[in-house]
C-alpha cells in the first residue's frame, strides 16, 4: 500500500510538470469528466488497486473510493480498476475542484502495480455509507460510455500496462 490517508499534501520538492492520477471513475478515458485532466493526459497504464473498495452514489452517478486497509488480491471483491494517468501539473488545481478536494474527497499519493505513484481521490467510510458496493470494482461495467481497458492506446499498450488486472 501507499502513503496512508493523512499524507494528503502534493511534495512541495517535486520539480517536474507532470503528476500522476489514479482515476477510476467519471475520470476515466470515455468518462464524463475526463477532459478535467487535460489534452496532453497520457495513460501509464490500467491496474487493480488491492486495498480500496468502490461504491455508487447512484442518485449522483459517480462512484466513491474507500479505503478498506487490507491488500490482499485474492478476491475480486478486493480492489478497484483504475487507469493511471500522467498530467501536466497545472491540471491538479482543477482535478482538485472537481472532487471538492479537501471538502468532499480527499486524497492520498499511492504505490501502484505499475511502478509509479499516483494521486488517488478517496471518500471517508461515513460518505459512502448507504451506498451500495461495486464488487467487482470497476466502474466501467457501470457507465457504458468507459472506453474498455482492451480498446485504450496505453503509453501511448503494453502487457505490462495490464499489470494487476483480475
Amino acid at each position: 500500500m501507499g502513503s496512508s490517508a493523512n499524507d494528503d499534501q502534493m511534495p512541495a520538492n517535486r520539480t517536474n510538470a507532470q503528476i500522476n492520477i489514479a482515476a477510476y471513475g467519471t475520470l476515466r478515458k470515455g468518462g464524463q469528466y475526463h477532459a478535467v485532466l487535460g489534452d496532453d493526459a497520457v495513460l501509464l497504464g490500467i491496474c487493480r488497486l488491492t486495498g480500496w473498495a468502490l461504491h455508487h452514489n447512484q442518485q449522483a452517478g459517480y462512484p466513491y473510493a474507500v479505503q478498506i486497509g487490507t491488500t490482499d488480491a485474492t478476491s475480486d471483491q478486493n480492489g478497484i480498476t483504475a487507469e493511471i494517468w500522467s498530467i501536466a501539473a497545472n491540471y491538479f488545481a482543477a482535478v482538485d475542484e472537481l472532487e471538492e478536494y479537501p471538502q468532499y474527497y480527499q486524497r492520498t499519493e499511492i504505490d501502484t502495480p505499475l511502478g509509479v505513484k499516483a494521486w488517488l481521490y478517496f471518500a471517508n467510510p461515513n460518505t459512502a455509507a448507504g451506498h451500495p458496493l461495486i464488487e467487482h470494482g470497476d466502474w466501467a461495467r457501470i457507465d457504458p460510455n468507459i472506453i474498455a481497458g482492451k480498446e485504450i492506446s496505453i503509453g501511448e499498450t503494453s502487457p505490462q500496462s495490464m499489470k494487476g488486472l483480475s
